[in-house]
């Protein structure tokens, strides 16, 4: 059956093996997802054959859509299962991330397909295990055909946990739970007894992705004084009273999302509010999605709250800030559900300039209250409306203390608005960096051997 990522079992993309370097084997940090539809197998009996894919071939064809918009790799298919790989052949700085979200959606899309389906097929419900370890990848060829296979305890773990999942959640081991736990909420399920492992395996069930999620507490940055000098001198004229727009360029890895973690802790000290959001590859539809993120941090919206305590949240915030008369279009830009027939009324175009005005006032007054700035990652991501508004910010200029600070690739397209922002190109580290660098992570001093492997692998980006 033909994959939407993993290509045909049996051929290898040429992207895939491009991906793979020329490796035959490689070690990988993999965050591995198994998928089953629950309640399969008794429909199995109940339908024909034909009647049979027509029912689950929908269902497997989106949830692959899905693994390849997070930039996943379906591993394989078997009957009404797919197993998907983050990590490999292609790496991000957040895979175990990518991972979730895809879950989340795939549970999404089962719900949103059920509706199509024949009436004996309604019951079908999606059950989802995730884990995250160390594996061996591998293109192998033999004469008959090609695989790229991943091996590792992840993928028994994932499919274990899978099995005990209650249909219609995701089950995460506890590695994957250790590194996105300030990005998601869970529940903790204890440990399981799995059929083929020796050791209990703890679990959690995935409940949502959090809204007042932080970044992780890093080891101390290395190689980057430069950089953070040139941050603290924008903190410096934002104190005095004066705006700015720097847009900070790298190519994936080399630490932008380290740079500007730094760089906030250092302007919080000073009494700057530093408000940050970031661009999703899989949210590039999502109209205002990092912008609606903004306004979640200045209201102190969490994932938790329902969306009548958001509205009113939104509320008190435009009321603080002396925008009343905004409040409906800033809500409504925050995707909350506050009741203002004006923003319902309103022709596309004219909503449009109005929402964008209202976030520029908003924007306005949040520095007008205290220095602030605006930081928002992986640009090269966002949706179209949310570049515009970006722009319009950027160029509203005005005598408020409002830095906004963009991370983005070096192939952004330009915007004329962002090309007279102030640039600053975060560059590969240098090799005599290997040694600090492994000595802040391990605690000690490398061995000569490790730094040599790591030198000639890295290439100066850590990541």
């Amino acid at each position: 059956m033909p994959g939407p990522t993993g290509g045909t079992p049996g051929f290898v993309p040429a992207e895939v093996q491009l991906a793979a370097g020329g490796h035959s084997e490689e070690r990988r940090l993999v965050t591995v997802l198994f998928a089953d539809i629950a309640g399969f197998t008794p429909l199995a009996e109940r339908l024909d054959a034909e009647d049979l894919m027509d029912v689950i071939d929908p269902l497997l064809a989106r949830l692959g859509a899905i693994v390849a918009a997070h930039d996943g790799f379906v591993n394989k298919y078997a009957g009404d299962a797919l197993l998907a790989v983050f990590g490999a052949p292609i790496a991000h700085e957040d895979d175990p991330e990518r991972a979730l979200r895809a879950s989340l959606e795939m549970h999404g899309a089962v719900d949103a397909l059920r509706a199509r389906l024949p009436e004996e097929a309604r019951g079908l419900a999606l059950r989802v295990g995730v884990s995250s370890g160390h594996g061996v990848v591998r293109v192998r060829e033999t004469e008959a055909r090609m695989d790229y296979d991943v091996l590792g305890s992840s993928i028994i773990v994932a499919q274990r946990l899978e099995s005990v999942a209650v249909p219609g959640t995701v089950y995460v081991a506890e590695s994957t739970h250790r590194i996105t736990e300030a990005t998601f909420a869970f529940e903790p399920l204890g440990a399981f007894t799995l059929k083929g492992l020796d050791e209990p395996v703890r679990a959690w069930r995935l409940l949502g992705e959090r809204r007042d999620a932080e970044p992780f507490d890093l080891p101390r940055i290395v190689g980057r004084e430069a950089e953070l000098a040139f941050l603290d001198d924008t903190v410096a004229t934002l104190l005095e009273g004066r705006g700015s727009t720097l847009v900070i360029e790298s190519e994936p890895g080399v630490g932008k999302t380290r740079l500007l973690q730094e760089a906030r802790a250092r302007a919080e000290t000073r009494g700057v509010r530093w408000i940050q959001a970031r661009c999703h590859s899989h949210r590039i539809a999502t109209a205002y999605a990092p912008l609606a993120r903004m306004v979640w941090a200045a209201a102190g919206i969490a994932g938790s709250h329902p969306a009548q305590v958001d509205s009113e949240r939104v509320a008190g915030l435009a009321a603080r800030l002396g925008l009343d008369e905004d409040a409906g279009l800033i809500g409504r830009l925050a995707g909350t559900h506050m009741a203002d027939p004006r923003t319902h009324e309103l022709a596309p175009e004219a909503l449009r300039r109005d929402l964008h005005s209202a976030f520029v006032r908003f924007a306005a007054a949040l520095a007008s209250e205290r220095p602030t700035i605006m930081a928002i990652e992986d640009v090269h991501w966002a949706d179209s409306a949310s570049l515009d508004l970006i722009t319009e910010i950027a160029a509203s200029g005005g005598p408020v203390p409002l830095a906004l600070i963009l991370t983005r690739r070096p192939e952004t397209p330009a915007r004329r608005a962002l090309e007279r922002a102030t640039r600053l190109r975060l560059q590969p580290l240098g090799p005599g960096w290997i040694d600090e660098l492994l000595t802040v992570i391990l605690g000690d001093h490398p061995p000569a051997a490790l730094a040599e492997v790591v030198g000639a692998r890295w290439g100066g980006n850590p990541f």
